[in-house]
């Protein structure tokens, strides 16, 4: 698999600076740059799979040792130890490539060993700092919630669309503490779904022989999923508040499922139509910009019995993708 060209010269240096820059930035700088952690399974998975496990497992060792030293002089050292738990993503990545996993299980694996790591961290950081985690995170996105509505505020709004907005702010504010949980999974599973994206995007575009799954406009949830969505609703016609706050989280975890197969449906189309890449691109930007993330969700739940992408009328696996 892998060629001993790729074990020469520079394809070591800029791997090891990409994977360094990763894990060591976050916790030096955090408020500029603590995004970046949130990328670093991609480089060690693009590394692994290209240079092979046994090479590129020495530069993920050695891109930690390095990263590590510039953290113990200028970082934060907590911030690195989080940062960490995300290097072992990209190793279950590769086996899962190896072992050609479809994408469905693949992201699966991911997003437990992460939601694992995250609750070790939290539970260890609340036993030693006597601080409840749980209600930290509450607080601390309450208070973003109001510095959102106080934006709004400041905003040349009409007085209508002002109190709209304000009281949308309130009512999340107070369903935070019950919805924590499908936020904080949804976060996970758009943090291992996009590293698994952007590495098969760019391991294919590398060479496609070096990855066994199809486009991201081709992956598929599997079609008994729908039925979570059936029970989620069911539980939110009970009166015990326990279960509603059950249906409402398995709601919005779904709801984030969804709207990635709505996604992977417009990208198919989009190609399928020949949409010229700006025109693309726009459509994207209006997406995001405008929050139409409900549309789509609403595109991936329907294609489960339309299949806009016709990828149940061939059972060829090179065909589909695997819903396993």
């Amino acid at each position: 698999m892998v060629d001993s060209n790729r074990l020469k010269g520079h394809y070591h240096l800029p791997g090891l600076i990409i994977i360094v820059a990763c894990l060591a930035l976050p916790a030096i700088s955090p408020k500029e740059i603590g995004w970046l952690v949130g990328f670093i399974p991609l480089p060690v998975f693009y590394i692994l799979v290209w240079l092979g496990k046994t090479a590129g497992t020495v530069l993920v060792r050695n891109a930690v040792l390095l990263s590590g030293g510039a953290v113990l002089l200028f970082g934060s050292i907590p911030l690195f130890i989080f940062s960490l738990t995300l290097v072992p993503i990209g190793f279950v990545f590769f086996r899962a490539a190896q072992d050609k996993l479809s994408p469905v299980r693949t992201c699966l694996q991911g997003i437990l060993l992460l939601g694992t790591a995250c609750v070790l961290i939290w539970g260890l950081t609340g036993l030693l700092s006597h601080v409840n985690p749980y209600s930290t995170l509450v607080l601390t996105l309450s208070q973003g919630l109001e510095v959102q509505s106080q934006m709004f505020a400041a905003a040349d709004l009409p007085a209508e669309t002002l109190r709209e907005l304000q009281f949308a702010v309130k009512e999340l504010q107070a369903l935070l503490p019950a919805i924590l949980p499908a936020i904080v999974m949804s976060g996970i599973l758009y943090t291992v779904w996009m590293n698994l994206a952007l590495g098969n995007w760019l391991l294919r575009k590398k060479d496609p022989a070096l990855i066994p799954w199809q486009e991201f406009n081709r992956w598929q949830l599997p079609d008994n999923l729908v039925w979570g969505v059936i029970i989620a609703g069911l539980a939110l016609l009970f009166p015990a508040a326990p279960l509603k706050a059950v249906g409402l989280n398995m709601l919005i975890i779904l709801w984030a499922l969804y709207v990635l197969q709505g996604l992977a449906v417009l990208i198919f189309l989009l190609n399928r139509w020949s949409t010229p890449t700006i025109i693309q691109g726009i459509i994207y930007a209006l997406i995001i910009m405008q929050g139409y993330g409900i549309l789509l969700s609403i595109v991936g739940l329907i294609d489960v019995w339309v299949d806009f992408r016709k990828l149940n009328k061939k059972e060829d696996p090179r065909e589909r993708v695997s819903k396993n």
